[in-house]
């Protein structure tokens, strides 16, 4: 699994938390439309610098989440911090292939391609079965997927120029092999108008939409259907043409 070291758990916090909190958003949009509702207990997976887990949290959820990274954990319960101590959130590490909650959750997700990070079917496996274990009867599980065409797309070197930030990102997808590979070199501003640098590699393992409905069905999952950002209860018709796409996935009744 990717483990990030501090530097790049920083600019993390600093850059790209609002994908994050935009998956929230809509996972606490998509769970008012089901019925009966999702009991508001919730596991977050790779949580990162907890931007999701965040807006679960002032949504009234209660929050277990877990990431490999103690670099990101620290950002995730600076950025949770009135909730940690009020007890509705707890973050610990761990691997997301093999974890164990102490109740069950009305639902589990997962952001920001963190199941891309796993290496191969029998890891999804590992992972989904661990999520389905976690579940109440009727929990769902959320997360989304970069596709094979959207790492297709990190072919390519892309330059972020900002006031407060500079990142420079170079890709690399190796069809054969179902592996890509991102780059990133940057600065980001810090106390007294200096510049932090940070680099990072971070990799993901292109899955086919079919091998991953596949691992979900042998893990016990039902009902399960691929949508998009920002609406999750609408699927769509051809997810292999999108970039990334988002699974929601059911225990029971969905």
């Amino acid at each position: 699994m990717q483990t990030y070291s501090e530097n790049t758990a920083n600019a993390y916090n600093r850059i790209w938390n609002g994908y994050g909190a935009a998956f929230g958003e809509s996972v606490v949009r998509y769970l008012t439309t089901l019925a009966p509702t999702t009991q508001r207990v919730a596991l977050d997976l790779g949580c990162g610098t907890g931007s999701s887990a965040r807006v679960l949290l002032a949504n009234g959820f209660r929050v277990t989440a877990i990431d490999s990274s103690s670099h990101m954990l620290t950002h995730a319960k600076a950025n949770c911090e009135q909730y940690v101590a009020a007890g509705l959130g707890t973050f610990m590490q761990g691997d997301i292939r093999e974890f164990q909650v102490e109740a069950p959750v009305g639902v589990a997700v997962s952001s920001y391609d963190t199941i891309n990070h796993l290496e191969s079917p029998t890891e999804l496996r590992a992972c989904f079965t661990c999520v389905a274990r976690s579940l109440s009867p009727d929990g769902i599980f959320v997360f989304d997927l970069n596709t094979i065409r959207g790492l297709d797309d990190w072919n390519r070197v892309k330059i972020t120029d900002r006031e407060d930030y500079a990142v420079i990102s170079r890709g690399f997808f190796e069809p054969r092999t179902g592996r890509a590979w991102k780059k990133f070199s940057g600065f980001y501003s810090v106390d007294n108008g200096l510049y932090e640098r940070f680099e990072e590699v971070i990799f993901n393992t292109a899955f086919r939409v079919a091998d991953v409905v596949a691992e979900l069905r042998g893990a016990g999952f039902e009902g399960i259907h691929i949508a998009a950002l920002p609406d999750f209860s609408q699927g769509i018709e051809d997810p292999e043409a999108e970039d990334r796409v988002v699974f929601v996935a059911g225990r029971g009744h969905r």
